[in-house]
């Protein structure tokens, strides 16, 4: 089965505009060249990402396939013949998510045999997100469902993609009194990366109440601002912060970005030498390569 996937929205870029203009040794008082940079910025990380098979930072991703995979269907990437009990009941039931890491599966729709679109509970199946890629199964004793026949498309796995975000929960209890503000855990860490001027929260702020309910706020830094009917309650957050991302990632997107801005003709007589080996050599340790350890 064909692997289908999207990006359902981008991520924070962590590269910032100031490292980028160091790197290209232009003067921070000289903006004429900032939206430029800032495109570049972009590009750079999608590059390095489309080389790595990965994503860095946390983003939602959308995989669609024809049906869940079966044992003698083929899947999402197929077993292997060396153990045949681990490859029926493992590898060929399988869903394999693609651009690791996993962060969470977010939810796995389908169509019935009647056309009528179904949610799997998340207690009919296990989610290994510490592997790469990520693997979902059917819970022990279940099984995948049967679903339309002859619908292309119509398994849909939503999941956060991000091998360097880090998922954080809080749990914060909402003042009695006003104002009604909560304050994150990382707020002091957070501030410093502000002050530092570097990227460490990522965005992805949801807030739950006691009953897995949306709940409306408004954002200053990690102040979170709630209405007074939440007075007491106690509220979930989740967030992501940027955890480790390897030096070797940032210097190949500083790479490109310099050389991009510097050389921005293509049809140039003279044509640069290429840094192409130059990154991927610094990617090479961080690239995801593979979707199985067997294989004939």
């Amino acid at each position: 089965m064909p692997l289908s996937y999207k990006e359902l929205a981008a991520p924070v870029e962590f590269v910032t505009l100031a490292q980028a203009k160091l790197q290209c040794v232009v003067d921070t008082g000289m903006t004429v060249d900032d939206p430029l940079i800032s495109g570049l910025i972009v590009a750079a990380r999608r590059l390095c990402e489309k080389k790595m098979n990965r994503c860095i930072l946390n983003r939602p991703m959308q995989l669609t396939m024809d049906y869940f995979p079966y044992p003698n269907f083929s899947s999402t990437v197929g077993g292997h013949r060396k153990f045949p009990f681990f490859s029926r009941y493992w590898e060929e039931l399988a869903i394999h998510l693609p651009k690791p890491g996993c962060l969470a599966v977010t939810s796995i729709t389908y169509l019935d045999q009647n056309g009528e679109l179904q949610t799997l509970a998340p207690s009919t199946y296990t989610a290994d997100i510490n592997s790469e890629p990520a693997r979902i199964f059917p819970t022990s004793l279940l099984y995948w469902p049967w679903c339309q026949n002859f619908m292309p498309g119509n398994v849909i796995v939503l999941w956060t993609a991000g091998t360097y975000a880090l998922q954080i929960v809080d749990t914060l209890v909402v003042p009695l009194d006003a104002p009604f503000n909560v304050t994150l855990s990382q707020a002091a860490a957070i501030a410093a990366a502000i002050t530092a001027g570097l990227v460490l929260y990522t965005g992805g702020l949801t807030l739950l109440d006691d009953d897995g309910n949306p709940v409306v706020f408004s954002n200053a830094a990690s102040v979170l601002t709630v209405p007074g009917s939440y007075a007491s309650q106690t509220l979930t957050a989740t967030y992501y912060l940027a955890n480790n991302i390897p030096q070797t990632i940032v210097q190949a997107m500083l790479l490109l970005i310099s050389y991009w801005n510097n050389n921005r003709d293509a049809a140039a007589q003279n044509l640069p030498k290429a840094i192409e080996f130059a990154v991927d050599a610094l990617l090479m340790g961080e690239t995801f390569d593979t979707f199985s350890f067997g294989g004939e």
